[in-house]
């Protein structure tokens, strides 16, 4: 005797609103430049990110070390840093 399964019926509703989302408050975004980490194996040494046309450079505690030219000047300012 043959077993019959029973009929499963899934109904899905969509919820769409009624009228656009608003958004209370300023919707401007600050965009930020990001932040590149230096790393000596595992251990993090120090971190910079551009600034316009210049680097600054960050100790791993994030205390500043100066701003730079170049990219390279600001990894050479954080590995100082860390031989000292």
């Amino acid at each position: 005797m043959p077993t019959t399964l029973p009929k499963i019926s899934f109904a899905f509703k969509r919820s769409v609103p009624a009228h656009p989302r608003r958004v209370v408050g300023d919707t401007r975004s600050v965009t930020l430049s990001p932040q590149f980490s230096v790393y000596d194996g595992r251990d993090r040494v120090g971190s910079y990110r551009r600034d316009g046309d210049r680097f600054m450079a960050f100790d791993r505690r994030g205390c500043g070390l100066g701003t730079f030219p170049t990219m390279r000047e600001a990894a050479d300012a954080i590995c100082a840093k860390r031989a000292s």
